[in-house]
């Protein structure tokens, strides 16, 4: 027997050790993992010694879930912990459900605010953001190193001709969270181009780059991860896969704005939820079940940052009736 105390960094799972990249919300779609023996594990889902403790088996047959420690992405000396399962066979829901919330040392099935920005909690913050240019160096892990190549990647995904298409979604994904919530977006450019200042990787913002800035690399081919981000204390940036396949999803594009949409999700500060029934933009596997933030992603949107009615707050500032 196996049991898995609070956030036990190295423990081994079913002959896997769970791994632990400085990265952030690592989300997957269908891919099956490692396949692990019978094992089971002791939770303790009130993480105190002296409550009761359940007992739940992961049986042959279901693949090993993917544990991935997520480091430096908290504020003081926190570590958050995510779980991947595969989806094409994963084991029932109540063993996905309580493994993600003994792994996150909370119980919540709803929504998981960990992180905000600059401010007090509930109050409206405008959000800075930019596409870094082609040639940027982003940072390894998870996957290698590599310069971007957004712009060149998707110009050859959507044609040249077709750049305002896919930089609209972007938009249109920022847009969305701020009609449901107390945050404003604003693109930052340099000049004229379609890019910020090309400044380091996390070098912050300016007037010339974003708060949240944007990129793209190979993470680890198609259909795997499909991007990254950071939560805001430590910066709030997104590396997308250059892999995947960002057309997909129809004229809308799903696939992309719920990525998109879900990787700022992290990026304002919400971790993943569970269990995973396609009902929350915040679960770990990417769905077209929904378009972007639900009902306990708003929830979550204003306890961090407020309601999309923020401005009413005095008397002068407040909407006739």
């Amino acid at each position: 027997m196996m049991k898995l105390q609070n956030w036990m960094l190295g423990a081994v799972m079913g002959g896997m050790a769970l791994a632990a990249p400085a990265a952030l919300g690592v989300d997957v779609v269908p891919r099956a993992g490692k396949m692990g023996p019978n094992f089971t594990c002791s939770l303790d889902l009130a993480l105190a010694q002296d409550e009761p403790e359940v007992t739940i088996a992961l049986t042959r047959g279901y693949p090993t879930p993917e544990g991935w420690m997520l480091e430096d992405t908290m504020p003081g000396d926190d570590v958050a912990p995510a779980t991947c399962f595969s989806s094409e066979k994963p084991p029932p829901p109540d063993v996905i459900e309580a493994l993600t919330r003994e792994m996150l040392g909370v119980y919540t099935d709803r929504y998981n605010a960990i992180d905000r920005w600059s401010g007090s909690i509930g109050d409206p913050i405008t959000i800075t953001w930019s596409f870094v240019p082609d040639g940027t160096p982003l940072p390894a892990n998870p996957g290698p190193a590599a310069n971007s190549n957004l712009f060149a990647r998707m110009d050859a995904l959507f044609g040249a001709a077709n750049r305002s298409v896919w930089m609209s979604r972007f938009e249109q994904s920022f847009n969305r969270w701020a009609q449901v919530s107390g945050l404003r977006y604003t693109r930052v450019r340099n000049g004229t181009n379609d890019w910020d200042d090309g400044a380091a990787w996390g070098a912050g913002s300016s007037a010339t780059r974003g708060m949240v800035r944007i990129g793209m690399r190979n993470v680890d081919g198609g259909n795997g991860i499909l991007a990254f981000n950071q939560f805001p204390s430590s910066g709030g940036d997104m590396v997308l896969d250059s892999s995947e396949t960002w057309t997909a999803g129809g004229g809308s594009h799903l696939f992309l704005r719920n990525t998109i949409m879900h990787e700022h999700g992290h990026g304002m500060g919400l971790a993943h939820v569970c269990p995973n029934t396609q009902t929350k933009l915040m679960e770990p596997f990417n769905s077209s079940a929904y378009d972007g933030p639900q009902q306990d992603d708003i929830r979550a949107a204003n306890d961090l940052y407020g309601d999309t009615y923020e401005s009413n707050n005095t008397a002068a500032t407040a909407t006739a009736l």
